[in-house]
């Protein structure tokens, strides 16, 4: 679960009136952009209007300096109920906050030969990476590189994109989505490279001609939000609720599992309830209310390792699932 989805950061130069609705207008972009994994939603004319009266979405504010006093900050928190039922209103998708973790492994080619990326070796770089997912609502797992990596994986398994070796590697991380890079850092500021997204099964890559490190950075970026929203966003709808989607569960030994399951399905964000229709034995029969339908749903419900499909039951109109302790 990603935390404060609906807030955002943005650089001032001042306290002024017209700095707050400026930062207003780009810390809302930056949210919907965040909930939707698309940078396209916001020529959207629903999208654009509330962009321009960003003002009036405002749930609160404050400002932040750095020690030195010349950096100004402002972190701006929006109404999330009002934001969503714009998204909704506007047709856009909506991609919740039940998210898969990414690890990273990013080898830079540079006056010293081919390099790992961590903290030690290129802190601005770890940082920039750090920013860049936080802005788009991403997980950002970093490998420790200790001896254990050291000797599983070397900067020219991830130049070649060796995924037998990075998988390997990889295994010990708690990440669904793997994102590989490989750049040349050239004189005059040029980063020369491409990006590799892998989950075990299937593949997207990105080549690079950036002029910054950033910029190459939000690349990587937008890779994994648009291949990972186009798969877990929701299509909402504003007809309202479908009341006809059913989960079936076996395997519920006790009120624990019971909780677990019920609160799984209710902090999907389009879910309104899950409603238990009967508990019979092991098995547990759910009605989700939700602003969506139950084949959208069914890769964020997956995100859950413990509910397993269980593709002998359901008739197709049904998810059928085994709850494994």
């Amino acid at each position: 679960m990603v935390d404060d989805l609906y807030s955002a950061r943005v650089s001032v130069q001042d306290r002024s009136q017209a700095s707050l609705d400026a930062a207003a207008r780009d810390g809302l972009s930056e949210v919907l952009v965040k909930i939707t994994g698309s940078r396209e939603v916001l020529s959207l004319p629903v999208l654009d209007r509330a962009v321009r009266d960003a003002r009036d979405l405002l749930q609160q504010f404050s400002y932040q300096s750095s020690g030195d006093g010349r950096d100004l900050e402002i972190e701006l928190r929006f109404s999330s109920e009002t934001v969503r039922g714009l998204v909704i209103e506007a047709g856009a998708p909506l991609w919740t906050a039940n998210r898969p973790q990414v690890l990273v492994w990013m080898v830079v080619d540079g006056p010293g030969g081919r390099q790992l990326v961590d903290a030690e070796s290129y802190p601005d770089v770890v940082a920039s990476m750090q920013r860049a997912f936080e802005r788009r609502g991403l997980p950002l797992v970093m490998p420790i590189l200790d001896l254990d990596d050291v000797v599983a994986l070397s900067p020219g398994d991830v130049w070649r994109q060796g995924l037998a070796e990075i998988m390997q590697a990889s295994a010990r991380y708690p990440a669904e989505q793997i994102l590989i890079g490989r750049v040349a850092a050239l004189s005059g500021d040029r980063w020369l490279g491409d990006w590799l997204l892998y989950d075990g099964r299937s593949r997207a890559d990105r080549p690079v001609n950036a002029g910054s490190a950033d910029a190459f950075l939000e690349a990587g970026v937008d890779l994994v939000a648009g291949v990972v929203a186009g798969r877990f966003a929701l299509t909402s709808s504003v007809a309202g609720s479908n009341s006809g989607a059913r989960v079936e569960v076996s395997g519920v030994s006790n009120y624990s599992d019971y909780a677990a399951i019920v609160s799984w399905l209710e902090s999907l964000e389009l879910v309104e309830y899950a409603n238990v229709e009967w508990l019979r034995g092991d098995r547990l029969t759910l009605r989700l209310v939700a602003q969506t339908d139950l084949q959208s749903l069914r890769p964020l419900i997956e995100l859950n390792s413990r509910l397993v499909p269980d593709n002998r039951g359901g008739d197709g109109a049904n998810l059928v699932y085994v709850w494994q302790n």
